[in-house]
């Protein structure tokens, strides 16, 4: 099964992506788990949101997944990093589908099938 990073190093590529990939990727990515903690914080109650939203930014990446795991499960976390994760990258493909040359947009279209294949 391809990672997230592997599956948008290759959408880099096929668009032709100048700058650093490992950056955006890298910066995608926070961009993620950052939605996936909304997700799951916000429809607490103001006070456990308030306390857990203080653990989480003075926490270290692996720290946060645990602190996730022990008051979300490691289901609902999944989940909700999937969600995010999902709205994210078809807002980005959104974004970008009207720059692409028709060349980038057919590679993209058959990339995104063959992943959406592969994960059936």
């Amino acid at each position: 099964m391809l990672s997230p990073t592997d599956i948008l190093y290759s959408i880099l590529e096929i668009i032709d992506y100048g700058p650093s990939k490992e950056k955006f990727i890298n910066q995608f990515l926070i961009f993620c788990y950052k939605k996936t903690i909304i997700l799951l914080v916000s429809p607490l109650e103001e006070q456990k949101r308030t306390i857990l939203t203080r653990q989480l930014l003075t926490s270290s990446p692996e720290e946060i997944q645990q602190i996730l795991y022990s008051n979300f499960g490691k289901t609902q976390t999944e989940e909700a990093l999937q969600t995010a994760s999902s709205e994210l990258f078809q807002d980005y493909i959104k974004d970008i589908v009207s720059t692409l040359s028709q060349t980038q947009r057919k590679n993209l279209q058959v990339y995104l099938e063959s992943i959406a294949f592969l994960g059936k």
